[in-house]
């Protein structure tokens, strides 16, 4: 599970995975539609998810 640096935040990583940042619940439906909550995620599965979603990214990738 990721610490937020404040009260409520939720940690969001956006759908190609080279934007990543902590926003209020009230903020992601504007700030970061499409992006994934990794929150609650434990370090395993965070990084799973981040290899997988910078894989599919051909920018990164090529």
């Amino acid at each position: 599970m990721l610490n937020s640096p404040i009260a409520d935040q939720r940690f969001m990583v956006s759908p190609d995975g080279r934007d990543a940042d902590w926003m209020h619940p009230t903020e992601i439906a504007t700030r970061a539609p499409g992006w994934t909550d990794c929150t609650d995620m434990d370090d395993v599965a965070f990084d799973i998810f981040m290899r997988e979603r910078l894989e599919a990214n051909p920018l990164i990738c090529a």
